[in-house]
């Protein structure tokens, strides 16, 4: 996932490879901050459109693993 770095570092997704393809995020329709019962870790999600027209959801944890779902 690249995202823009902003004042709280990599914060806002621009775009995903998915396959060794890049895809640019047109909008970021939600996002949100949650805990993870059996780790402990807190992992940012986000729900973005891509300017493919797919809807996806991405989430980042606190150690940096991304996980992506079209």
């Amino acid at each position: 996932m690249e995202s823009y770095s902003g004042y709280r570092d990599e914060e806002t997704p621009r775009a995903v490879r998915l396959g060794g393809i890049r895809f640019p995020v047109a909008e970021v329709l939600s996002r949100a901050r949650v805990r993870d019962g059996r780790t402990g870790l807190t992992a940012e999600t986000f729900q973005c459109r891509l300017e493919a027209g797919w809807t996806i959801s991405l989430e980042r944890s606190e150690d940096d693993n991304v996980r992506a779902q079209v």
